[in-house]
């Protein structure tokens, strides 16, 4: 639970009281997992006296349930005369959660969180909370990796994951628009570790409504030590920003570093 207590000289001020008690039964074997969880987010709001809101103190009760689940497939492979364990594990999670008219509700910090390999295996679409969507909806991803059998070193990991939608969306952030897609962009990201001191990645944000990329995001690390490593990176968002990001931490000498 947490309390947090809003000023802001010409915005809504108030505190808020969250609550999310939640029960869940993990199961797990060797090579299966299944975690149903039910829980309770309870949100109470106290609304100070203000001409620049008729907000009133009220509260929102709304239960939520989900199951994620996953199998863990395992063999030997070689690539390039080199032996690797291959893994390949897909991974489902179901969310339901009912509709709750939140309109009268105040918005003191929440926003569309942005779509991510973790955020897809999440309850709410929305950060922070002041608003909590409601939900009927299935994501799918899987996930495949190279591990080096002797020391379980990890040199390649792929993945993909979409999340979708069995109803349309009721709850939004105030002044953004409704979903009205059946399904999430697809994600898809790749990395691997080339050599002892090279890693490099790749991710990307696929629109599947208009059959082009909306995010794309290239990186390449160097690492040869404790202490020593070299960043490059390229971030593109359609429409959005097109940028590079150059990054270096490197020792000086006498117990200096920059």
């Amino acid at each position: 639970g947490t309390y947090v207590d809003f000023h802001h000289p010409t915005q809504v001020n108030g505190s808020r009281l969250v609550a999310y008690p939640s029960v869940s039964v993990p199961l797990q074997t060797s090579y299966a997992f299944l975690t149903p969880k039910l829980g309770v987010h309870y949100t109470r709001y106290d609304i100070a006296s203000q001409p620049v809101s008729a907000l009133e103190n009220q509260s929102r009760s709304i239960p939520i349930f989900s199951t994620e689940g996953g199998l863990i497939f395992e063999r030997e492979t070689t690539f390039g005369g080199t032996k690797f364990l291959q893994t390949l594990e897909p991974k489902l999670m179901y969310v339901y959660i009912p509709y709750r008219d939140q309109s009268r509700l105040p918005n003191f910090e929440s926003g569309l969180a942005d779509i991510n390999f973790a955020s897809i295996f999440s309850e709410n679409q929305f950060s922070g909370n002041d608003r909590i969507n409601d939900a009927n909806q299935l994501t799918i991803g899987v996930t495949s990796r190279l591990l080096d059998p002797n020391s379980g070193i990890e040199q390649l990991r792929a993945g993909l994951a979409q999340r979708f939608y069995f109803k349309e969306q009721q709850v939004s952030i105030p002044g953004s628009p409704a979903r009205t897609s059946a399904s999430s962009d697809i994600l898809a990201a790749i990395n691997g570790r080339f050599t002892r001191t090279l890693i490099a990645e790749a991710a990307v944000q696929y629109d599947n409504e208009f059959s082009q990329s909306r995010k794309l995001a290239l990186g390449v690390r160097y690492q040869p030590d404790v202490g020593k490593v070299l960043n490059l990176g390229y971030r593109f968002t359609r429409n959005v920003l097109e940028n590079v990001d150059l990054s270096a931490q490197w020792p000086l000498g006498h117990g200096w570093s920059g």
